[in-house]
């Protein structure tokens, strides 16, 4: 037959076929109930083809109808890792999003032995990627990159924009990307710039750097009025003042060890009461050695001019000049730290020299009993309980040798000191700083008619930054002096003084102080008090130049009659620094 016949009987063949077909399965469809009731989930007439739950509970059974298939994926409750009961490993079957929406028979076939993997969450406005090439296309040639589109803002554009325009960053909070191919570049917000730390005192000097070492001038000039500046009992008498103060102060700017200088003088002249002129110096360089990390090296160099104070019953009424002397001494000790303790033994020797008195009437009277060699030593333990309480034990023994002996008294002056006490230093928060100490003190004399001093002692040096704005010291010092009294072995001075300063504006400064001191002549009833009370200004014009103005009181209350005293002083001046 020819091949233009047989297609023409094979196209009606085939319909019936078709028509035949179709007839058999609706005759498999299932007739809805006659019961003329409300029709529940299993009675609707469009049963849709069962589908297993998403969720990862169990899947509820099938509906009437339908038959359960066994065997063709994991039983209920198999875990996703791990091996199954064959003892292989599973293969992670790939995500839909991987193998796109329609999948091959033979990927459909892998999912069906595999456990389903949860879809990976797709980011918003990103289309799906292309499905896989056939594993017969495979090659082993690199791939090309798929490029991925940038993502899309979920702010809906104004009504107004237009189509394709680029939404303003201001409103994304995301830079546009210069091409479509390129991915959205986030907006880096820039660091803050660190704020300077301010200044705590914009006034202060600025100092000098010297190669190593920071250094601060400076020079007080002071004038004004002492109502008795020879402290007088009998016969008063005042004077203007001039008062020229030298500064420096420098400390090394040193990786390993350092060096600490500190140098004050000051100079008082009195034109009308000239006995009353009197110089002043107080010099010291501390210097400490780092041996290693735990030891280190002390050493002091220390040299003090100055005069027996005006109005003392160790000088002669009727002088014409107040006597000076000067104390030349060094100190050279070793620390060690274990840990917190810390262990410290120092030497000091000192040399004490005074000058001949020189009397009204042109003579001068010897003061070579006066002078006496020093030597001590001072052994401190200390424990540092937490970085701002750091306790101590102190013992302090000295020995003084005198040039002459006896003296013009008749009676040996050489003497042996002990001294013993106990304290802490402070550091908390540089609020208060310092340290203070308690004990008591001994001193034997070599002369059997000189009485011996036995006194409880307080030493402090205190400094407490009450507020921003109002600082407080507290200095307190007990200490044997010498005296050339007949029958005096010693005068006990008991030193105490208050200072608080309180800043009305950083360029203002209002500084009140307060003093008392107890001179007791042991071996005699003589007992004196000094008081000192001072109010002062202190203008800063600038880091350079400070105004400054002070008005002082000073007054003596003796137990012996006659010997009261009592001065004004008022004080105007610059200081000048760098």
């Amino acid at each position: 037959m020819p091949r233009h016949s047989a297609f023409r009987f094979a196209v009606p063949i085939g319909a019936a076929l078709a028509g035949l077909c179709g007839a058999s399965l609706w005759a498999q469809t299932t007739p809805a109930p006659p019961s003329g009731l409300r029709l529940t989930i299993d009675d609707t007439t469009q049963q849709a083809p069962w589908k297993p739950e998403k969720k990862s509970g169990r899947p509820r059974p099938p509906p009437p109808g339908v038959t359960e298939k066994f065997g063709n994926g994991p039983a209920w409750g198999a875990g996703k890792t791990g091996f199954n009961s064959t003892n292989m490993p599973i293969r992670r079957s790939r995500s839909r999003d991987a193998m796109g929406d329609a999948a091959s028979p033979a990927g459909a076939e892998a999912t069906s032995r595999e456990p389903a993997t949860k879809r990976a969450a797709k980011p918003r406005g990103l289309p799906p990627p292309p499905p896989p090439r056939p594993n017969a296309a495979r090659s082993n040639k690199p791939r090309a990159a798929v490029v991925v589109p940038p993502l899309r803002s979920s702010v809906t554009p104004a009504p107004s924009a237009q189509v394709g325009a680029a939404t303003p960053p201001e409103t994304t909070g995301v830079v546009p990307p210069a091409d479509a191919l390129a991915l959205p570049t986030p907006v880096v917000a820039q660091p803050r710039p660190r704020a300077v730390p301010l200044d705590e005192d914009p006034f202060g000097p600025t100092g000098i750097h010297a190669g190593t070492f920071f250094l601060r001038p400076a020079l007080e000039v002071m004038t004004g009025y002492d109502t008795n500046p020879a402290r007088s009992v009998t016969n008063p008498k005042g004077s203007s003042q001039l008062t020229v103060a030298p500064e420096l102060l420098g400390h090394s700017d040193w990786e390993r060890h350092q060096l600490d200088v500190a140098i004050r003088g000051a100079y008082y002249y009195y034109p009308e009461v000239r006995l009353a002129d009197r110089p002043n110096l107080d010099a010291r360089a501390d210097a400490r050695i780092d041996v290693s990390k735990d030891t280190r090296i002390d050493v002091q160099g220390r040299y003090i001019l100055s005069t027996d104070y005006p109005g003392s019953p160790n000088i002669a009424a009727d002088f014409a000049k107040l006597p000076i002397y000067t104390d030349l001494g060094a100190t050279f000790g070793i620390g060690q730290r274990f840990n917190r303790l810390d262990l410290s033994l120092k030497g000091t020797v000192d040399r004490i020299d005074w000058q001949d008195s020189l009397l009204t009437n042109g003579v001068r009277q010897s003061n070579a009993d006066r002078d006496y060699n020093q030597y001590g030593g001072i052994l401190r333990g200390s424990y540092e309980v937490s970085p701002g309480v750091k306790p101590f034990t102190e013992v302090d023994v000295d020995t003084r040798v005198h040039d002459l002996i006896p003296d013009r008294t008749g009676a040996d002056r050489n003497s042996d000191g002990v001294a013993m006490k106990i304290g802490t230093s402070f550091e908390f928060t540089r609020t208060l700083t310092g340290e203070i100490s308690v004990g008591y003190l001994n001193r034997f004399y070599q002369d059997p008619t000189l009485p011996n001093i036995h006194a409880p002692l307080l030493d402090a040096s205190l400094a407490w930054a009450a507020s921003a704005l109002t600082t407080v010291k507290f200095v307190s010092a007990t200490n044997v002096a010498e005296s050339v009294l007949p029958d005096v072995s010693g005068v006990l001075v008991h030193t105490n003084g208050l200072e608080v300063s309180h800043a009305l504006r950083r360029w203002l400064i209002a500084t009140a102080k307060f003093g008392y001191e107890i001179d007791d002549y042991v071996g005699s009833l003589r007992q004196d008090h000094h008081y000192l009370a001072s109010l002062s200004m202190t203008y800063k014009l600038n880091r350079d130049l400070w105004l400054k103005g002070e008005l002082r009181e000073d007054w003596l209350i003796s137990n012996i009659p006659n010997s009261n005293y009592a001065a004004t002083i008022a004080l105007v001046g610059l200081r000048l620094q760098r």
